[in-house]
């Protein structure tokens, strides 16, 4: 090999060996700026599983046969909604950063992009830990299940109140006309996120249409004919459109009573920006 070529390859192991360091350091700089969210995603899946052990999971919950949601439930699910408050407004406070303006605008350097990425990625992953938890928190200290109040939310929020179920945060900073995501927009819309929109909306399809075949498996014979035609001609619309909403043209009047009474609590309860963070996937239960 002449010396200059030996040069070249020397040099040449230097470069591999500089960028094999730089992707260490790199993985090791993702831990150290990630190990606290990590630890977040634990404490939330710790809590979830205790929430399940004591009370069950999603898919066990059985709404009332006769539509009606009894008014000692609903209530309970008032005072959880109302303790969320705190949560709430943290997650507002970095949703309201999103997405970051580096990103968002493709605006400086590599690695500025880099480090506003792996900020907002930590920032946003401790904040929808932090409000997932404190929602399994509170469903404990109130002896409810989680679906229980997944079918309660879906049947006020959605299909008595009209709130969209894929309803998501939306882009509040001002942004330039050049701006990937423009102020308005659903901060997750067009991702490929499990909080997009339309992720979202398969989420609640497929937990509320397994809600709605569940209350009609568990009528039994007594039940009223009329309700039971009118829930099986719902699951039947359901079924053959994902893209719906369960009750879409109407609550029927055996499950909307009750709720008129409570409408001023329920409505101020409603929370778009952490509605994309209510329902999990039922494959994902312990």
């Amino acid at each position: 090999m002449s010396e200059r070529q030996s040069g070249c390859f020397k040099w040449g192991l230097v470069g591999c060996s500089t960028v094999a360091v730089l992707f260490v350091l790199s993985i090791g700089a993702c831990f150290v700026v990630l190990r606290g969210p990590i630890q977040e995603i634990g404490k939330a899946k710790a809590t979830r599983e205790g929430l399940e052990e004591k009370l069950g999971v999603v898919s066990d919950y059985l709404p009332p046969a006769s539509g009606a949601i009894p008014a000692e439930r609903l209530a309970v699910f008032v005072a959880v909604r109302e303790s969320l408050g705190e949560a709430q407004a943290e997650l507002e406070v970095i949703l309201a950063k999103m997405p970051p303006n580096e990103l968002n605008e493709m605006s400086g350097g590599f690695f500025s992009r880099a480090g506003s990425a792996f900020g907002a990625l930590k920032e946003m992953i401790s904040a929808i830990s932090n409000y997932v938890d404190q929602r399994d928190q509170q469903l404990i200290i109130h002896e409810m299940g989680l679906g229980e109040y997944l079918y309660i939310y879906g049947t006020v929020y959605s299909s008595w109140l009209g709130h969209a179920p894929s309803a998501g945060p939306l882009v509040t900073k001002a942004t330039r006309p050049e701006a990937a995501k423009q102020q308005g927009e659903d901060l997750f819309e067009g991702e490929d996120s499990s909080f997009a929109p339309q992720r979202v909306q398969e989420r609640y399809h497929v937990t509320m249409l397994h809600f709605l075949e569940r209350q009609l498996g568990g009528m039994g014979d007594l039940a009223d004919p009329g309700w039971r035609s009118t829930l099986e001609e719902e699951i039947a619309r359901l079924r053959a459109d994902p893209s719906s909403w369960a009750w879409q043209n109407g609550l029927p009047p055996a499950a909307a009573e009750g709720l008129e009474a409570m409408r001023e609590r329920l409505e101020a309860t409603w929370h778009q920006p952490s509605n994309c963070f209510e329902y999990p996937e039922l494959d994902d239960e312990s």
